[in-house]
This record gives C-alpha cells, sequence and structure tokens, in this order.
C-alpha cells in the first residue's frame, strides 16, 4: 500500500504540473523609437585663429535603455560648394529619422573655403575640409564609451559638398587613419547628389564648377586627380557600401553611374525629380518614398553585419 500511495501521489505531482502554464516570456528589448537628447556645439578640434564654431559639432543620443548596448552613430556633412552651409541647417528630419531607427546623430562643421572664390594662397584649401571631418570621426571614436556609441558600427551621409567629403573618406583611408580612426569602422555610406571626378568638373562642368573646385581644391591637376573619390573608389578592401543618389542632367547622372560602377559595392537611386536642394532635405521626411527607405535598408543591413 505504501508504494501504491507514492506512485498515486507522483502521478498527480506529474499531472499538476503538466496542467501548469508555462511562465511568460520576458518582453523582447527594443532599442528603437527612444526619446533623445541633444548636446550642440560640442568642440572636436581647436585651431588658433580658427572660429570655434567650424570645429563642432551638434550630437543627438537615445537615452539609455536596459538591454541596449552602445548606439551605432550616423554622421552627417552639410554641403554648400566647400564654402558656405551650416551643421544646424535642414537636419530636424534626420535627427528624427535616426532615433526611430536607435541611433546616434551626429552633425559636423567644418571650415570653409572663402565666398567668393579668391586665389589667396592663405586661403582654406583642401586637405582642411576633409581633415576636419575625419576629425571630427575621430572625436566621436575617442569620446564614444562616454557617449554610449558604438565605435565600430560608424554611417556617413553627406549632401552636395558634403558627399564629396564623406566619399573621400570612405574611398581613401589615409584621411581616417590620420584622425587613428580606421575605415572599417565605418560601415555604409550614404552620398546624396555629388559628382567624384575634379578633373573632369573643371574641364567640362562650366565656369562656376571650375571656380568651386579651383577655390576649394587650388590648381593643381595632380592634387584634383588625388583628391577625387573616383580615383580611389575599390581601391581599399575596408571600403564600406554606397547607396549612391543622383540627378539632375545626364552628365552629372553618369558621373554618379561610374562612380557606383566603380565602387566595391555600390548602389545607385536615381532621385529625378527631385531637386538637388530637395535631395537634400527628403532623408529622413515621413513622406518621402525614393531616398530614405533605400538608405534606412542599406544602414540597417550593414549595421547587423
Amino acid at each position: 500500500m505504501k508504494w501504491a500511495s507514492v506512485v498515486v501521489a507522483i502521478t498527480l505531482v506529474v499531472a499538476a504540473s503538466a496542467c501548469t502554464p508555462p511562465s511568460p516570456a520576458p518582453p523582447a528589448v527594443t532599442c528603437t523609437n527612444r526619446t533623445t537628447r541633444t548636446t550642440r556645439d560640442i568642440p572636436y578640434a581647436s585651431v588658433p585663429g580658427v572660429d570655434p564654431a567650424l570645429l563642432a559639432l551638434d550630437l543627438t543620443i537615445p537615452d539609455a535603455r536596459e538591454g541596449c548596448g552602445p548606439t551605432p552613430v550616423v554622421v552627417w556633412v552639410h554641403g554648400g560648394g566647400f564654402a558656405v552651409g551650416d551643421k544646424a541647417n535642414g537636419v530636424d528630419a534626420m535627427e528624427g529619422w535616426a532615433a526611430v531607427q536607435g541611433w546616434a546623430f551626429a552633425s559636423v562643421n567644418h571650415r570653409l573655403s572663402p565666398r567668393p572664390p579668391s586665389d589667396d594662397p592663405d586661403r582654406v584649401l583642401h586637405p582642411t575640409h576633409v581633415g576636419d571631418v575625419a576629425d571630427a570621426v575621430g572625436w566621436l571614436v575617442d569620446h564614444a564609451a562616454e557617449r554610449r556609441l558604438d565605435p565600430e558600427r560608424i554611417v556617413l551621409v553627406g549632401h552636395s559638398a558634403g558627399a564629396f567629403l564623406v566619399s573621400m573618406l570612405a574611398t581613401d583611408d589615409r584621411y581616417l587613419a590620420d584622425a587613428d580612426v580606421e575605415l572599417s569602422q565605418v560601415r555604409a555610406v550614404a552620398s546624396l547628389d555629388t559628382r567624384y571626378d575634379i578633373v573632369t568638373e573643371i574641364a567640362e562642368g562650366g565656369a562656376t564648377a571650375e571656380a568651386m573646385y579651383r577655390n576649394a581644391f587650388g590648381d593643381d591637376p595632380a592634387v584634383w586627380r588625388d583628391a577625387s573619390p573616383l580615383t580611389h573608389a575599390g581601391t581599399s578592401p575596408d571600403e564600406p557600401p554606397f547607396v549612391v543618389v543622383t540627378r539632375g542632367q545626364p552628365a552629372r547622372v553618369e558621373s554618379a553611374r561610374t562612380f557606383a560602377a566603380a565602387l566595391d559595392e555600390g548602389t545607385l537611386v536615381d532621385a529625378s525629380p527631385l531637386t538637388h536642394a530637395e535631395v537634400g532635405d527628403a532623408l529622413g521626411e515621413p513622406g518621402d518614398t525614393v531616398i530614405t527607405p533605400e538608405v534606412t535598408a542599406a544602414f540597417e543591413a550593414a549595421l547587423r553585419a
């Protein structure tokens, strides 16, 4: 009888256990759609005699959330012909777009060449512009731990002259190396409506384009070739994938097509019939169906890799 009682008891316990529903799984941690905080005018470098505002960045960071690790960072470089523009211009939609994805957003200033164009030998010339942007990326890497950023997951975006500069950074690793950053830390690039070969632009782009490039890059054709992203496209084993957005006249589209084809991995997006300015404003706008989906998908894939 004792053994029978034990068997019955065990059977009842097992049966009761089988009827007990499993504990619900804890909710999955989501690291998107977080609130953010923005710090303006952070100095990333200091040069005597240079306006500190030109060597500063604005940084928007998602708030900390348990289970979410360091945050990938989008680095934005404004356009303006290497001579005008500011990090605060037209970035509200992009800041919001990055926050929805759970990414930090850094908008960068750099020193500017004169406007109107000048032949002053002491003016701001290449490689100052791209060197400043590289230094800004270096600052983000150096301060990643204190800002909860992931220094191994950086993506670059630029419009017009800013697109030219981020394309320089991501095809020629010398600039980032000077800032103690490896090109492999840049996971993807979105280049929004620029051209990629200074030599061709000075020869065929008309008087305005020639004046702009000479103002920023000087008069030496060897410098023009070396500073052109097309020259270096596809030459680095660490070159990140690109989204190359273009529109406009056939020669402009062909410049972008040639560059995209020369890259190890380049996706060409034709944003016609948007204007040049509209391309710069489109990224992150809720109604945009041309640029934002392509860039978002490319960045998500690169940051997961």
